[in-house]
C-alpha cells in the first residue's frame, strides 16, 4: 500500500525533520490553529526516513520538507499549509488536548 493510500482518512499529517525551520513554523501553524494532525519524524525512524523520504518524492515529485497532506491530497510545504484560507481550517477536527 503506498504512502498516500495509507492517509486517506487523516485529517492532517505531516512528514517532517527535526532540524528544518520550515518544518517547525508547520507544527506551530498547526499548533496555533489548534486542528488534529498527526506529524512523523522522518529522522526519527528507521533508516532516518530516507526510504520514506524516496517513496514520498516517488510519490508527490515534492523534494523537500515539510511534506503536508489533508485526506490524502498533498498541499505541500509549508508557504503552501500558510497560504490556506480560514475555511481549510475550519473543516478540519479540533484537537482534543
Amino acid at each position: 500500500m503506498s504512502v498516500l493510500a495509507k492517509l486517506v482518512k487523516q485529517p492532517l499529517t505531516l512528514y517532517v525533520t527535526s532540524s528544518c525551520p520550515f518544518c517547525n513554523n508547520a507544527r506551530k501553524l498547526i499548533t496555533a490553529n489548534k486542528v488534529e494532525s498527526k506529524i512523523n519524524v522522518l529522522d526519527d525512524m528507521p533508516d532516518g526516513g530516507a526510504s520514506l523520504r524516496r517513496e514520498l518524492i516517488n510519490e508527490t515529485g515534492q523534494r523537500t520538507v515539510p511534506y503536508v497532506f489533508s485526506y490524502g491530497k498533498l498541499i505541500g510545504g509549508f508557504s503552501e499549509l500558510k497560504q490556506q484560507p480560514q475555511a481549510f481550517w475550519e473543516q478540519l477536527p479540533k484537537n482534543k488536548i
